[in-house]
């Protein structure tokens, strides 16, 4: 394939071509995406036949995501702590690129539980505008441990097109202490 020319979509994201091609197969490839977005990544296939005046392609943009990982250790000898559960909930309300609210803040998105290794990751969360703050709230600590009293915030931010954002949060509890009646 050989590239023919290069064109911009205007703010509606839609392009007429300057001139009528001719007729053939031609495949459209997104080269560049607008941001918060990640490029589409396939090319588009169009049969011109000469028959209609007017072909169109649609080619499909992805909003931008991100994960999260918490590792979660012991405050006193740092050994990792699996078994640990969390709710991810959204920190602030998370807005689109049109300015309509995606997700409230307080809503669950996901739940995880941390391995043998301390480690929960997210599955891909949005990213709405380009910044989203979310929060790791315990549900269940790891056994022996304290439940964690405050949330941990975290906010995912778009990298590029080609990037899914991803961040790495560390936390670690305390063990859980027993008073003995004597």
């Amino acid at each position: 394939q050989s590239s023919i020319d290069t064109f911009t979509t205007g703010d509606d994201g839609s392009v007429t071509l300057p001139e009528q091609l001719a007729t053939g197969t031609y495949y459209i490839r997104e080269i560049a995406a607008a941001r918060p977005y990640v490029l589409a990544g396939e090319d588009v296939q169009i049969e011109v036949n000469g028959d209609e005046p007017l072909c169109i392609a649609t080619v499909a943009n992805s909003p931008a995501t991100g994960m999260a990982q918490l590792v979660k250790t012991c405050s006193e000898d740092g050994a990792a702590l699996g078994g640990a559960e969390f709710d991810v909930r959204v920190h602030e309300d998370i807005v689109a690129p049109n300015g309509s609210v995606l997700l409230s803040a307080g809503t669950v998105v996901d739940h995880v539980k941390t391995n043998e290794e301390g480690r929960a990751t997210t599955a891909k969360l949005p990213l709405g505008n380009g910044k989203a703050t979310y929060e790791f709230v315990e549900t269940k600590p790891a056994p022996g441990h304290m439940l964690a009293s405050n949330p941990i915030v975290f906010t995912l931010t778009y990298e590029n097109q080609d990037r899914l954002s991803v961040q790495a949060v560390r936390y670690r509890t305390y063990r859980q202490r027993l008073k003995s009646k004597r």
